[in-house]
């Protein structure tokens, strides 16, 4: 009876073990950091002017930042729509700064196909102990089924529950998530998932304000916080993570600048005063870190099921085997 107990839970014991052991390992393990920084506009559709930099200076900016942080150009996705626009300026030096930067796809080629490809590729290259940085900036909306959406120059619009749908297929340690545009806290919805931290320029339903061209508008100081061009909030966000701030420090540093630029600017007052930028820290569970790490990833974790499955259904075959056999021979005996 023992012998048989201690058949039963055996490999179960071993099946938790090598999954305890994939999650101790998980903190020792450095995986590879990946990052995609897409700008979907180059300007304002009302402006019509080819000045506006400041969605492609936001994009370029977030990009220096990530290469003095260590990212590699290799592991970095760069979009940047500056259409009818070849000289960007992120902190009003006089340089351009598009020529500084490895762009992957720019103006026309930056879509909503484009995007979608992107991810699908880098989904492939993401295993379990990596990380993936998201950034998007652009124009966002709210449309008539109450989803809210990212628009693109080319009027392609993507909505929440799609750009959902294309990051379930990741597989990494962690997905930072930065939405910069209006309505993002209302984007947010359809991407809260455990093994997230995302991060939004607004709240829900309100709007996000971004500058252009004010470098000589500032002094030293607040032109070291703002730059030229940029997201009132984000820019600031960025300056801290570039000066090895966690998440959480560049977050609350973004949200005081933000308010200081309402001083700033006096225009833009009442609309960062009620932006409200948000901040969602999505924990995974014991048993979803459990599962996560599991040695070999979802195959790994499916063949040691199956495995365990087939065990037990063999032992439960052997021990109705083994009873019938041994009632059997005593029957024999009478």
């Amino acid at each position: 009876m023992k012998r048989r107990v201690v058949l039963a839970f055996l490999p179960i014991i071993v099946f938790f073990l090598i999954g305890y052991i994939g999650m101790a390992q998980s903190s020792s393990i450095r995986g590879v950091k990946y990052a995609l920084i897409v700008n979907t506009w180059n300007d304002f559709p009302e402006k019509k002017s080819y000045d506006v930099d400041a969605m492609p200076s936001q994009a370029l900016q977030a990009y220096f930042v990530l290469k003095s942080l260590g990212y590699t150009d290799s592991n970095i996705i760069l979009m940047v729509c500056h259409s009818g626009d070849d000289f960007v300026d992120v902190d009003g030096d006089g340089e351009n700064d598009l020529l500084k930067a490895v762009i992957d796809l720019e103006d026309d080629s930056v879509t909503k196909e484009s995007l979608r490809k992107a991810l699908e590729d880098l989904s492939k290259l993401a295993g379990q102990y990596d990380e993936v940085l998201i950034y998007l900036i652009g124009h966002g909306l709210i449309l008539t089924d109450g989803q809210a959406a990212l628009s693109f120059e080319n009027n392609d619009t993507l909505t929440e529950a799609e750009l959902g749908e294309w990051l379930d297929r990741f597989y990494c340690r962690r997905m930072i998530i930065l939405l910069d545009f209006c309505f993002s806290g209302n984007f947010a919805d359809s991407l809260i998932k455990p093994g997230r931290i995302i991060v939004c320029s607004s709240e829900d339903n309100k709007i996000s304000w971004c500058y252009w061209n004010w470098s000589s508008k500032l002094n030293s100081t607040l032109k070291e916080i703002f730059g030229s061009s940029g997201s009132a909030f984000f820019h600031p966000f960025w300056k801290k993570l570039g000066e090895g701030a966690t998440l959480e420090e560049a977050f609350e540093y973004g949200k005081q600048q933000l308010v200081h630029w309402g001083y700033i600017d006096p225009k833009s007052k009442d609309v960062v005063q009620a932006q409200n930028p948000r901040l969602f820290i999505i924990e995974r569970s014991f048993v979803e870190e459990f599962l996560h790490y599991f040695p070999g990833g979802p195959l790994g974790l499916t063949i040691a099921l199956v495995l365990l499955m087939f065990y037990l259904e063999f032992l439960i075959y052997y021990s109705r085997w083994y009873r019938e056999f041994f009632i059997g021979m005593r029957s024999l005996q009478y």
